[in-house]
C-alpha cells in the first residue's frame, strides 16, 4: 500500500518493488510466478519468499525475474521455454533462483516466454523462447541459459 518504488505485471499477476527493496507479488500463481512457494493465487499483496533485496523487477507470461543490488538476477515460476535462465529442464521454481550469468546486471526487462538484462559494458543478454528472433542472437531456438544479443543490435 505505501512506498512502492515500482510495479510490473505479467499475464494474470503483479509484483511490486518497495522502496526497501522488497518484492510482493499477487494474482495468477499456476507456476509459482508470485514466488512464494506455493500454487494458490493471491489476492492481495504477499511478499516474495527469501531475504533478497531487489533493485528491479519485470514479469513476463507466468513468471517474474528480479536484479539484486549486486547485479545478480533472480527468478521464478515458468520454465516452458527457458525463461528462467539457470539452464535447467522446464521445470518451474516457486522459489527466486539466482541465474548463473557472469556479468553484472544493470537492468532487466520481460517479455512473454524470454528475459532480457543489460550488463556492464552496454551488453543484452537474453534467454528464454527465441522462436521469434526475440533473444537477438541471430536463431530461432530457445535458450535456457543466457546469450548475448548480436552486436549489430547490442545497447549501445
Amino acid at each position: 500500500a505505501s512506498g512502492v518504488a515500482a510495479i510490473t505485471a505479467g499475464f494474470e499477476h503483479t509484483c511490486a518493488l518497495t522502496s526497501e527493496g522488497r518484492a510482493y507479488c499477487w494474482g495468477a500463481n499456476d507456476k509459482g510466478q508470485v514466488g512464494r512457494g506455493t500454487q494458490d493465487s493471491g489476492l492481495a499483496p504477499v511478499a516474495v519468499a527469501g531475504e533478497q533485496r531487489y533493485t528491479a523487477l519485470a514479469a513476463g507470461s507466468r513468471f517474474t525475474c528480479a536484479l539484486d543490488a549486486d547485479g545478480g538476477v533472480w527468478c521464478w515460476g515458468s520454465n516452458s521455454r527457458g525463461q528462467l535462465g539457470t539452464g535447467s529442464d522446464s521445470t518451474t521454481s516457486r522459489l527466486p533462483v539466482r541465474m548463473p550469468l557472469e556479468v553484472r546486471a544493470l537492468s532487466l526487462g520481460a517479455g512473454a516466454e524470454h528475459a532480457c538484462a543489460v550488463v556492464e559494458g552496454k551488453r543484452a543478454f537474453c534467454w528464454g523462447a527465441g522462436a521469434s528472433g526475440q533473444l537477438g542472437n541471430g536463431r530461432t531456438a530457445d535458450s535456457r541459459v543466457p546469450v548475448e544479443a548480436g552486436v549489430d543490435r547490442a545497447v549501445r
